[in-house]
């Protein structure tokens, strides 16, 4: 197999070029160029991507994000890599958390067609948001400055807890009241504390949108969730959908697959389907 790397060193797992030249060495994957995610990589990777070659990136869900941006509706084949924090993507996938484990399970992948969000015309292969989310992205870039990257986290998630924002929102016609909105690429379900996927080729948004102005609302909205609880329809909706509309009365910072950044009202959500090659072993 021949691959296209691209990779970011400032990711979970610190991998340096060196030693990810050798974990494909060792797997007898041939690197035939190699790109660092940095401001301005994206014009190095589109000629190899106008060749339909396949992309093996290494890094976190917004690292494999910013390439799929560019892959999209293109012959190019994703290969993605465990290289970030959470690795969301790569655990939906089914590809294996250690690097050389993953080496193994892509040389009985075959390439595949699955579905990408889209917000604005910009792809998230995860999900996106808007509220308490993207809001506690910003504040925790301050503190890792300061604190590192752990600390950061958890001081940015109580931060924006208690200084608390909610936002009229109008999705498809109805107003809202809500500190957050998630809209996720296909189906996400609750797997203990964590939301994740069985499948990426459903055709799908899924959303979840909190109801009401209070604190104790997204509170216990959070554990009715994870409690199972019926009445929990009452602080949060959620449905299933190819495209929706967000309208607010300004600019609103929006996250994409843990990255975040302003963009303008309204907000035009779609299911993009069978939009992207990856790389996947068939389901036993």
């Amino acid at each position: 197999m021949k691959v296209v790397l691209v990779y970011n060193t400032e990711s979970g797992s610190n991998s340096s070029i060196k030693e990810l030249r050798k974990i494909f060495t060792d797997s007898s994957i041939d690197i035939i160029d190699s790109i660092k995610i940095r401001p301005g990589f994206e014009p190095s990777l589109k000629p190899h991507i106008k060749g339909g070659r396949i992309i093996a990136v290494v890094g976190g869900d917004g690292s494999i994000s910013a390439v799929a941006n560019l892959m999209k509706d293109t012959e190019a084949v994703l290969m993605p890599l465990p290289g970030g924090t959470l690795n969301h993507f790569t655990k939906d996938l089914g590809v294996p958390q250690s690097l050389p484990d993953a080496m193994e399970y892509f040389k009985a992948a075959k390439k595949v067609k699955i579905d990408t969000g889209q917000v604005c015309n910009k792809t998230f292969i995860n999900n996106s948001s808007i509220g308490i989310y993207p809001d506690s992205l910003m504040d925790r870039n301050e503190h890792k400055k300061k604190y590192g990257k752990w600390p950061a986290i958890v001081t940015s998630i109580f931060t924006t807890f208690f200084r608390f924002r909610t936002y009229r929102v109008e999705l498809n016609g109805k107003q809202y009241s809500t500190p957050l909105v998630f809209v996720g690429n296909n189906t996400y379900e609750l797997n203990g504390l964590t939301f994740q996927r069985a499948q990426l080729q459903e055709g799908v948004l899924s959303v979840y949108i909190v109801i009401g102005k209070s604190r104790l609302n997204l509170f216990w909205a959070v554990v009715g969730l994870i409690l199972g609880r019926k009445n929990v329809a009452k602080k949060l909706k959620s449905f299933r959908a190819k495209d929706i509309v967000i309208a607010t009365n300004k600019s609103i910072r929006v996250s994409r697959d843990g990255e975040h950044e302003k963009m303008t009202s309204p907000l035009r959500y779609s299911i993009k389907e069978s939009s992207m090659y990856v790389l996947k072993r068939p389901t036993e």
